[in-house]
């Protein structure tokens, strides 16, 4: 992505001894607003679009909590992300890793993912934090040179205008329209950005029946 290089020139210096198959860096401001930026892969960004859709995981825990949070997916007993890690272990995922990305204010998350399930060393887990460290700054600098992000095929901007729409069909805010949003695409087993898209361009109406 040219409108985040140098998110991408941080996480591309650090993958090599990270240990991990995949990275995805989100950018966060509430909730119910935030952006895929950065994704090495189609999985990674499936990944992030689960706990988008499911609003569950550890990634907005990591955001919320400030704190690292990690799903050892399949071998956790009483995970806090249920929904989340049976989602993640049908794309023979083993452990996700989510790091908070900059302090007072959190501006994202530095997401990763092993297919393994075994944990980072102490060494290995230093150099994640210290990539998360550097990636603050980089995405404010990122996020600070672009415009609204419309042609950015990672932007979630049709989520937005989908939950905009509903909102005012609806007479509800527009982050009970985004939470709406989830459930219908994780009852109709489709990404919520593909819901939003459709909704956006009219192939799907809004009807009475999708606050039942």
């Amino acid at each position: 992505m040219d409108s985040f290089d140098a998110t991408r020139a941080v996480v591309e210096r650090y993958a090599p001894s990270l240990g991990v198959d995949g990275i995805a860096v989100a950018v966060i401001v509430t909730a119910a607003i935030r952006d895929l930026v950065y994704s090495s892969d189609d999985v990674a960004t499936r990944i992030d679009e689960l706990q988008f859709t499911l609003g569950t995981g550890p990634c907005l825990d990591a955001f919320q909590s400030e704190q690292t949070m990690i799903s050892m997916v399949g071998t956790d007993k009483g995970s806090p992300w249920p929904l989340f890690d049976v989602a993640v272990r049908a794309l023979d995922v083993g452990a996700v890793f989510a790091l908070p990305v900059g302090t007072e204010p959190t501006v994202g998350v530095l997401e990763l993912y092993r297919r393994d399930a075994h944990p980072w060393s102490p060494v290995t887990a230093a150099r994640a934090a210290r990539c998360a460290g550097e990636l603050a700054s980089a995405v404010r600098r990122d996020v600070a040179g672009v415009g609204d992000g419309a042609d950015d095929p990672l932007s979630r901007a049709s989520v937005h205008v989908a939950a905009g729409m509903m909102a005012a069909r609806f007479r509800i805010t527009a982050d009970e329209a985004v939470v709406r949003l989830r459930s219908l695409a994780y009852a109709d087993g489709v990404r919520v950005t593909q819901l939003a898209d459709d909704i956006v361009a009219r192939r799907v109406e809004l009807t009475d029946a999708m606050l039942d």
